[in-house]
């Protein structure tokens, strides 16, 4: 199985550092490649024949020294398949929280042509910093051996038996990681984002660093022109996103998952929105979009009745709640008359009489079933909830009202109807 273990020098002899470490398994060769951080406190351990992913898929351990014994940091780091042999070579960064590690029997670009990978520890497990590092050819071995930078930014990989410069003259080559970056390509949106000093690199090119964005909480970017949001989508941290008074026309925040207060009202939004998946979003205004159709919930049902995190959503009347935008709106009639449908598809659903005086009544495309029927003024106030094709208005003071309609498909219907008030 093979083991480990660490020594430190007192001034005349060398004393073993806490316990042990001991591979995995019969037949692992743990310990064939060890590597410490700058301090000694972190160790990483390559086991080259480990089976964790494949018969000698190989794998590494990282260990941290807790003042007594060495404690394993993060997930065994596994390698990609069987017979790679990851773990051959390992070396960490000064501090510890990077690794590279190679596998020189990998063959991702031909048999035995080698790789490199370099992870980096988030407190919790090792994430992958970066694409794959392969070999060149077939038979180069890349990830013989590996080295690392101090902040490690900066790997190196060796390939002894590539054959560059003559059979098996060898070569080692050298990368930097540099961190990846996000398209921004409405000029407005990129420059509030400079002024706002969150584009470290202050220049107007279409383009941010991922790394100054994913972090923000809080983005104010009302009133500023901005046509395109592209971009959007990378800050994973989003809480708060004002966004109002612009030039949009469409929006995308479904990869927002945090985010807890959304304002794009005043804006050319148009189709849809989808918001699924956003199940923190308790404040979320769109008013004066007129050309927008459909708003995408999680829940349209509780959306119409303006419950639950729905309660403080706003939306124009002309813009409905559905669970499958893409559905409705290719069915859906666009009219929008008084004593028509507002925002349902056109399925033979009919409210009557209107105006009504004292019952509605509800008729349903044949193989459907009412859920529920609320009944909301123009305001937006619930009034009424049934769960019949049979409702009672006589309670109803005179005026407009709309009646959501939701049925057993999970399609929520809206009619515009008048109780006339007449007792």
């Amino acid at each position: 199985s093979g083991h480990t273990r660490v020594y430190q020098f007192n001034g005349a002899d060398w004393d073993q550092l806490g316990n042990d470490i001991n591979g995995e398994a019969a037949g692992d060769w743990s310990g064939w490649s060890v590597s410490l951080n700058g301090d000694g406190t972190v160790l990483a351990v390559g086991a080259r024949n480990n089976d964790g992913n494949g018969a000698d898929s190989g794998h590494t351990r990282v260990y941290q020294f807790n003042g007594v014994n060495w404690s394993q940091l993060g997930q065994d780091i596994d390698g990609e398949a069987a017979g790679d042999w990851s773990g051959y070579s390992v070396v960490l960064s000064s501090n510890g929280n990077s690794v590279a590690i190679g596998a020189y029997l990998n063959d991702d670009n031909g048999l035995e042509s080698g790789q490199v990978r370099v992870y980096q520890y988030n407190g919790a497990m090792w994430n992958q910093l970066g694409q794959d590092i392969e070999g060149e050819v077939a038979n180069d071995t890349f990830g013989w051996s590996v080295g690392l930078s101090g902040d490690g930014s900066v790997v190196a990989g060796g390939a002894p038996y590539h054959n560059g410069n003559g059979f098996e003259s060898g070569r080692v080559r050298a990368y930097r990681y540099t961190d990846p970056y996000t398209q921004i390509p409405d000029p407005n949106f990129e420059q509030a984002l400079i002024d706002q000093a969150i584009d470290s690199e202050g220049l107007l090119n279409g383009l941010v660093l991922t790394s100054d964005i994913s972090g923000i909480i809080s983005l104010d970017v009302y009133n500023l022109g901005i046509m395109d949001m592209t971009g959007i989508e990378d800050f994973a941290s989003l809480v708060n996103l004002r966004c109002d008074a612009n030039l949009l026309t469409s929006l995308s925040v479904s990869s927002n998952s945090n985010l807890r207060r959304l304002y794009c009202q005043n804006n050319q939004l148009s189709g849809s929105v989808d918001l699924r998946g956003l199940g923190s979003l308790l404040i979320f205004n769109a008013v004066n979009n007129p050309a927008l159709s459909c708003v995408e919930v999680d829940d349209a049902a509780a959306a119409v009745a303006g419950t639950g995190i729905y309660a403080n959503w706003a939306k124009d009347l002309g813009a409905m709640y559905s669970e499958n935008c893409g559905g409705m709106m290719a069915k859906s009639g666009t009219t929008k008359t008084d004593e028509d449908v507002i925002t349902v598809a056109s399925e033979n659903m009919t409210v009557y009489p209107n105006p009504a005086k004292e019952k509605l009544y509800i008729t349903l495309p044949p193989g459907k079933e009412i859920i529920n029927v609320t009944i909301f003024t123009i305001q937006g106030e619930r009034k009424a909830v049934a769960k019949s094709t049979v409702i009672s208005v006589t309670q109803l003071a005179g005026g407009v009202y709309f009646v959501a309609i939701q049925t057993s498909d999970g399609r929520v219907s809206v009619k515009k109807v008048i109780v006339s008030g007449e007792q």
